[in-house]
């Protein structure tokens, strides 16, 4: 999972299997294709960002990166009301929350440990 494209392939079955659920009537707009995930550094660390939504005016925004090559951390902001989805409305709530997403994410710092660093090495190697 260490290499860009592995992790590209893991995030995408995930998210297919997840955003198309065959018991749900909602229709998942996400990105499609592994190389159309979008890559930001963080702090040093290399996410795997985008986002997804199921109707207008509300989303989903991901953030994953591989601490493992079992395992991937996964932020997940989902802005809304406690009723009903968030809206742009005149108060621009939704460039609100987009803004309170990434101010939090420009605090994350993820600090592998070593055994953890050696893996990706070797991977990153091959």
């Amino acid at each position: 999972m260490f290499k860009d494209e592995d992790a590209r392939q893991w995030i995408q079955r995930i998210n297919d299997n997840s955003f198309n659920d065959s018991d749900s009537d909602q229709n998942w707009i996400y990105p499609k294709a592994a190389h159309e995930l979008p890559v930001s550094e963080i702090n040093g660390t290399t996410f795997y960002s985008y986002k997804a939504t199921d109707r207008p005016h509300t989303w989903e925004s991901y953030f994953e990166t591989p601490i493992t090559d079992d395992h991937l951390v996964i932020f997940r902001f989902n802005p809304s009301s406690w009723h009903k989805h968030l809206i742009n409305d005149l108060d621009r709530v939704s460039e609100a929350a987009e803004k309170t997403v990434h101010s939090f994410m420009e605090n994350v710092h993820i600090q592998l440990s070593d055994d953890a660093l050696r893996c990706q090495a070797v991977y990153q190697s091959r």
